[in-house]
């Protein structure tokens, strides 16, 4: 019965090693990157019921902030997860922040039904990278 056991126990064992995949420790800065861009960008979406051409500033602002959250999560050894997340933020063709500016870029106006909508969606993908971040290996103090 123990040989058994033992000849069950060790695969399971052994894909458990394999499979812990290496996992960054948390970055404070990576943090408050990501939680201020989502501070801006709810703020901004909530503004997308005005004209787009007189949030330029904002947008572009808005978008240097997420391309260099992006560029650094990029530096960061083991975050894949924060950079495919950051990837799909960043993406225009997708259900996306990027997405949804370029669709206030087209529509000029979006209704206040949609716009309430899409910060859920939004916020959610947000929160994601700040969950990564925030499910990291702490520093551990002496």
């Amino acid at each position: 019965m123990k040989t058994f056991l033992c000849k069950l126990l060790f695969p399971f064992l052994f894909l458990f090693v394999i499979g812990c995949a290496p996992v960054s420790d948390f970055n404070q800065m990576a943090y408050q990157q990501s939680m201020s861009i989502k501070t801006d960008a709810l703020n901004l979406i909530s503004k997308a019921n005005e004209n787009y051409a007189d949030h330029l500033a904002e947008i572009d602002s808005l978008k240097l902030n997420v391309e260099n959250a992006y560029q650094y999560s990029k530096t960061i050894p083991n975050n894949s997860e924060t950079i495919a997340q950051w990837e799909i933020i960043r993406d225009p063709q997708k259900s996306s922040l990027f997405g949804l500016l370029e669709r206030w870029k087209n529509k000029t106006r979006l209704s206040d039904t949609f716009i309430t909508q899409v910060k859920l969606l939004i916020a959610s993908d947000l929160n994601e990278i700040i969950d990564f971040e925030n499910n990291k290996r702490k520093p551990s103090i002496n």
